[in-house]
C-alpha cells in the first residue's frame, strides 16, 4: 500500500512539473510573482496562464559619468544616473485544445500590447512601476503546453506607492510635515485652494483673492506662482469683476436664494428640437464612501538643550498621528538624544526615563537601560507608541503637549535631565466616518417630449463684452451593463442680445461610450469631435474645468486639453448678457447616470474696469504645480504663465524621513481668507 501511495505521489509530480510552488502564502491562488498590468492581472484574464517566475526587479545598479585627469590618480566623478529597467517575465500557458491555445495566446498577445501600462506584482501589492513589453520570447511550436518569456522595459526604473500620500499644512505655522518613507526622492505636487465662495448662498467679496502663493524647502529651494508684488489695492469691487461664484455641492445648494438667481426653462439653447422643459434640482453625483483619516505630523520639540550636570543633551521630540477614530488616535514618539560634546560618554550606570503630557496623559518612555553606553554626538532615536482617548469627533489639534526627562539611576546627577518643558502643538484630522456625498445641479424631472427636453437654468449677468466662463461639469455614462445605450445633452451657452455668443454642447445620441463636443460660435458649429464619456472619464468631472473666453471678436475654447480659437469681428462689441445651463434626455431613452453642473464662475475682463487689476488668484481657484514635469494647472487647465521663471524644480523633492515645507501667501489677504495648502507624493522606491 505504501509503494502505491509512493507511486501516485510520483504521478502527481510528474503531471506539474511545470508548476512552480514559489506562490503567496494565506491562501492566495495567485503565484507569488504574478504580474497585474492596468488593475487585472493576467491570471485572471488569460485561461491557462501562470507566471513562474520574474527578473530585474532587483537593486539598479547606478552609472557614473566621470573623467580622468593625466595629474592626478584615479578619476573625477562628474555625475551619476540610473539607467532604463528590464525586467523578464517566465510564465507557462497550458490549454486543453489548440483552439483554446491559440485563444488564450492571442488574449496574451493582446494584454501586453499596453503601452506605459501599471505594473503591480503580487508579492509587492504597495508599489508599482510603469512599463511597455517589447519582446515576447518564441515558444515551442506544435504543443498545448508550453514555458516562454517577455521582457518589459522600463524607462523609468524606480516603483512608486500605490498610494498617493496627502500632507496638509497648519496654518498656524505655515508649515507642511512630511515623513517620507521612499529611498529614493520624490517630486511632489504642490496644491492650494484659494478661499471658498458660494453667490448661491452669500455676496461676493474681494477677501479671499490672492496675488501670490509660494513654497520653500529646507534646501531654500523655492516654488513660487503669481506675482509677490501685487497690492491690496489692485483689484476692484467684485460686482465689477467675478460677476457669478456658484458652487452647487450640497443638497441645499439650490435653495430659494440661488432659484431667484437662476431662473428655470428660460433662457436660449441650441437646436430647434430642444425643448426647456422638466424642473432643475440638486442630484448626487457619488455616494458616501468611509473616509480616508490621514496620518498627520509634528515636531513637538527641537534641539531642547539641558542646563545642568557635567554633559549637555539635546532633545528633539517628533509625532505622528495614526488610525484616527471618532475618540481616540494612535500617537508614535520618536525621540532623538544627542551628546553635545563629540568625546563625551554616557556610561554604563546612567539610564533615563523621558514622560511626556499628551492627549491629557502623562506616557512614560525609556530612552536608556543601564547596561547601555552612549558616545558622541551621532544621536539616538527612540520610538514608542500609545493611544490616546477622549477626543471629539471635530477635534484638529493636540495642545497642552509637555516633556520632562528623569533619572531612574542617580537622582543627584543632574546630566541628561530635562525640566517640565511645554512643546508645540501638532495637527490631527478631524474624524469622518464618510466622506460626504458630493452633488451637482441637474434635471431632477425632465418632463416629456418627443426629441431632446430637459430643465435649463438661467442667470443675467451685468453685460460683458469680454469675459470668461469657468465651469465644472460631469457627463458620463453608468458603470452597469445598460450604461452603453444611456443618452444625454448638455449645453453651457453665453447669450448677448438672445443670440447665443459662443457655446459647447455635448450630446450622446447613440450606444457606446462614445460622445460629441460642438463649439459654437455665433450660434454656428466651429468646431466638433468626438470624445469617450466612459463612468469616471477624464473629460468630464468635479476636478477638471472648461473655460469659455470672449476676447471682443476672438472665442476661444479650453476643454481638458482640446484649445480652440475662432474670431468673427461681427461680435467684437457685443455684450454677454445671461448664461444658460441645460441637462436633456432623447425621447423617454434611458438617461445618462451623470449628467450635471458642479460650479460655474463668470469674471468680466479687466479691460472694461478703470482700475488694473493685478491680483492672480480669485476664490474657488484650484491650483496644482507638479515639480517632476514643472507643469502649473488651475482648476485643472495648463497655465504655465502662473510660475516664476526661477522657480527650483528640479531641486525642489522630497528626501527620506522629515521634509519641511514652508509656505507663503501675499499679506493683504484677511485672516479667515487665507489660501489651504497640501502636498501630494508618491514614494519612490530603487
Amino acid at each position: 500500500m505504501n509503494a502505491e501511495i509512493e507511486e501516485n505521489k510520483e504521478r502527481r509530480r510528474a503531471m506539474y512539473k511545470f508548476i512552480d510552488v514559489n506562490e503567496a502564502s494565506s491562501g492566495d491562488a495567485l503565484p507569488a510573482e504574478a504580474l497585474n498590468i492596468n488593475g487585472e492581472y493576467i491570471e485572471n484574464m488569460v485561461r491557462g496562464y501562470r507566471t513562474l517566475s520574474t527578473k530585474g526587479r532587483e537593486a539598479l545598479a547606478s552609472e557614473l559619468d566621470y573623467y580622468e585627469m593625466k595629474a592626478r590618480d584615479g578619476a573625477v566623478n562628474k555625475s551619476k544616473r540610473y539607467p532604463p529597467r528590464i525586467i523578464t517575465v517566465r510564465y507557462q500557458l497550458l490549454a486543453k485544445s489548440a483552439e483554446e491555445y491559440r485563444e488564450s495566446y492571442n488574449m496574451l498577445g493582446y494584454i501586453l500590447s499596453a503601452n506605459e501600462a501599471t505594473l503591480i506584482f503580487n508579492d509587492e501589492k504597495d508599489k508599482f512601476y510603469i512599463g511597455t513589453v517589447t519582446e515576447i520570447g518564441e515558444v515551442e511550436e506544435g504543443r498545448n503546453c508550453v514555458v516562454g518569456e517577455f521582457e518589459i522595459f522600463c524607462a523609468d526604473p524606480f516603483k512608486y506607492s500605490v498610494t498617493e500620500y496627502e500632507a496638509f499644512g497648519n496654518q498656524n505655522s505655515n508649515t507642511i510635515l512630511v515623513d517620507y518613507g521612499g529611498t529614493y526622492k520624490s517630486f511632489p505636487k504642490l496644491c492650494v485652494d484659494f478661499h471658498e465662495e458660494n453667490d448661491n448662498e452669500t455676496s461676493l467679496s474681494a477677501n479671499g483673492e490672492c496675488g501670490f502663493v509660494a513654497f520653500f524647502n529646507e534646501n531654500e529651494k523655492i516654488i513660487q506662482l503669481g506675482n509677490p508684488n501685487e497690492l491690496d489695492s489692485s483689484y476692484i469691487p467684485p460686482s465689477t469683476t467675478t460677476l457669478v461664484n456658484s458652487v452647487f455641492s450640497n443638497h441645499d445648494s439650490y435653495g430659494a436664494t440661488a432659484q431667484a438667481k437662476w431662473k428655470q426653462n428660460i433662457g436660449v439653447t441650441t437646436g430647434s428640437d430642444v425643448v426647456q422643459t422638466g424642473v432643475a434640482g440638486m442630484g448626487i453625483s457619488s455616494y458616501d464612501a468611509p473616509a480616508i483619516n490621514r496620518d498627520t505630523y509634528g515636531i513637538l520639540l527641537e534641539n531642547k538643550a539641558t542646563t545642568s550636570g557635567d554633559i549637555i543633551f539635546y532633545y528633539t521630540v517628533k509625532a505622528r498621528a495614526t488610525n484616527r477614530t471618532e475618540k481616540t488616535a494612535d500617537i508614535s514618539i520618536a525621540i532623538t538624544v544627542k551628546l553635545k560634546e563629540a568625546t563625551a560618554i554616557f556610561g554604563s550606570s546612567n539610564a533615563l526615563k523621558a514622560k511626556i503630557m499628551i492627549g491629557g496623559v502623562w506616557q512614560e518612555v525609556y530612552l536608556k537601560k543601564t547596561e547601555e553606553i552612549w558616545y558622541g554626538n551621532t544621536g539616538y532615536t527612540i520610538n514608542a507608541t500609545f493611544s490616546i482617548g477622549n477626543l471629539s469627533s471635530e477635534a484638529t489639534t493636540l495642545s497642552g503637549i509637555k516633556f520632562k526627562v528623569e533619572r531612574t539611576d542617580k537622582p543627584g546627577d543632574e546630566s541628561g535631565v530635562l525640566p517640565e518643558t511645554v512643546c508645540s502643538g501638532m495637527v490631527i484630522n478631524a474624524y469622518k466616518s464618510y466622506a460626504p456625498s458630493r452633488y451637482y445641479l441637474t434635471s431632477r424631472e425632465f418632463g416629456t417630449g418627443t426629441y431632446w427636453h430637459g430643465a435649463s437654468v438661467t442667470r443675467t449677468i451685468q453685460n460683458a463684452v469680454n469675459c470668461k466662463l469657468l465651469y465644472f461639469n460631469t457627463f458620463a455614462i453608468g458603470s452597469g451593463w445598460d450604461g452603453a445605450s444611456q443618452v444625454g445633452v448638455f449645453q453651457a451657452l453665453l447669450v448677448g442680445g438672445k443670440q447665443i455668443i459662443a457655446g459647447v454642447s455635448i450630446v450622446k445620441g447613440g450606444y457606446g461610450s462614445n460622445a460629441t463636443i460642438y463649439f459654437f460660435v455665433k450660434g454656428a458649429v466651429a468646431y466638433k469631435t468626438d470624445v469617450d464619456v466612459a463612468h469616471g472619464n477624464f473629460w468630464f468631472n468635479d476636478r477638471t474645468a472648461t473655460l469659455i473666453e470672449k476676447n471682443g471678436a476672438e472665442i476661444t475654447f479650453t476643454v481638458n486639453g482640446i484649445c480652440k480659437k475662432f474670431t468673427d469681428q461681427s461680435i467684437t462689441d457685443t455684450g454677454v448678457d445671461s448664461i444658460t445651463f441645460l441637462f436633456g434626455q432623447h425621447a423617454q431613452q434611458p438617461v445618462l447616470t451623470d449628467n450635471g453642473l458642479h460650479y460655474a464662475k463668470v469674471i468680466k475682463d479687466v479691460k472694461e474696469a478703470t482700475i488694473d487689476i493685478k491680483n492672480v488668484f480669485t476664490p474657488n481657484d484650484k491650483v496644482i504645480a507638479d515639480c517632476e514635469s514643472g507643469n502649473i494647472y488651475r482648476n485643472g487647465i495648463l497655465e504655465q504663465g502662473l510660475g516664476a521663471l526661477g522657480n527650483d524644480w528640479e531641486d525642489f523633492y522630497l528626501k527620506q524621513g522629515i521634509n519641511q515645507i514652508g509656505t507663503a501667501y501675499s499679506s493683504f489677504v484677511k485672516q479667515g481668507y487665507e489660501p489651504k495648502f497640501k502636498v501630494k507624493y508618491r514614494e519612490v522606491f530603487l
